[in-house]
């Protein structure tokens, strides 16, 4: 249909630089940059013109928070990484951006279970995040 999917820039046959996808909307639906074929920077998922989730990667390794939000932009999630496995605190955020959970990992490995610091307040949540939001609180 003539439209835009990708927009990806190659250095020496791999890729190198900033990367976009797009939908059949012509909105963005992923943003990355590559440094010599790998991963490099920060990465963001968006839906419906929004970020979803920001990724920040080292030569192709998951290193530092990944953030995930709910389609209001809102917060949901941070994790933690070191060397592309968890480590660190992860934690879990409500509707109202109180801190619902966390959890410890230490490379890669939970250090302990999840803790639950509050309860989801009774306004409920909108219907795509409460079963994801209620599956990372209970782990």
């Amino acid at each position: 249909d003539g439209k835009l999917a990708s927009s990806q820039r190659y250095e020496l046959g791999v890729l190198h630089g900033a990367c976009v996808s797009y939908a059949p909307s012509g909105l963005e639906t992923l943003r990355q940059n590559y440094l010599a074929g790998k991963l490099d920077g920060v990465a963001e998922y968006l839906q419906d013109d929004v970020v979803v989730r920001r990724e920040t990667y080292s030569l192709g390794v998951l290193e530092g928070e990944t953030r995930d939000y709910a389609p209001d932009g809102a917060l949901q999630a941070v994790s933690p990484y070191r060397a592309g496995v968890l480590h660190g605190i992860a934690r879990r955020y409500g509707p109202d951006g109180a801190v619902l959970a966390e959890r410890r990992y230490v490379n890669g490995v939970p250090a302990q279970p999840w803790r639950l610091l509050a309860e989801v307040s009774a306004e409920p949540a909108p219907p795509t995040l409460g079963a994801r939001l209620e599956k990372w609180v209970r782990g």
